[in-house]
C-alpha cells in the first residue's frame, strides 16, 4: 500500500491547484505565440522585403521564420530576405522596402529617375534598367 491507505487522507486541492497551474501555463505559452505571431505579421505589409534583422528585432526568430516559410505565410526571395506573398515582386516594392521599413537612404537616379519624372522621351531607345544610388555607402 502507498503512503495513502484511504483516498480521504488525499489533499485533494493541491492535485487540482497543480492541474490549474498547468492549464494556465499552457494557456499563457498559447497566447504569447499567437502574441509574437501578430507581432511578425502586423507591421510587415503585403508584398514589402525584409532582412531576417529586421524579424529577429520583432521576436520571430529562425525556427518561426521557417515555419512561415513552410506554411505559405512569407516567402523567401533570397537568402536572409522575407516578405510576405502578393503577386511578382518589382523594384518598386523593393526600393520601398528599403526607404521605408529597412530606414536605408537611397535614391532612384539616372534613366529610372528621369522616366519617372515624364523625361523619358529625352531619352535614346534602349534597354530599361533600374539604376539606384545610395547616400551612403550600403552595410556590410
Amino acid at each position: 500500500m502507498g503512503p495513502f491507505a484511504n483516498p480521504s487522507d488525499v489533499n485533494w486541492d493541491i492535485f487540482e491547484l497543480a492541474r490549474g497551474l498547468n492549464v494556465s501555463q499552457k494557456a499563457h505559452h498559447e497566447g504569447a505565440k499567437r502574441r509574437k505571431a501578430k507581432t511578425a505579421r502586423a507591421p510587415l505589409p503585403e508584398g514589402l522585403l525584409v532582412d531576417s534583422a529586421w524579424l529577429s528585432a520583432r521576436n520571430c526568430y529562425t525556427s518561426l521564420r521557417t515555419k512561415y516559410v513552410t506554411s505559405g505565410w512569407l516567402e523567401q526571395p533570397a537568402r536572409r530576405v522575407y516578405r510576405r506573398p502578393r503577386g511578382q515582386l518589382s523594384w518598386q516594392q523593393v526600393v520601398i522596402s528599403l526607404k521605408t521599413i529597412l530606414d536605408h537612404r537611397l535614391a532612384v537616379g539616372g534613366r529610372t529617375a528621369l522616366d519617372l519624372q515624364g523625361y523619358a522621351h529625352y531619352l535614346s531607345q534602349g534597354g530599361s534598367k533600374v539604376h539606384s544610388r545610395p547616400k551612403y555607402p550600403p552595410p556590410n
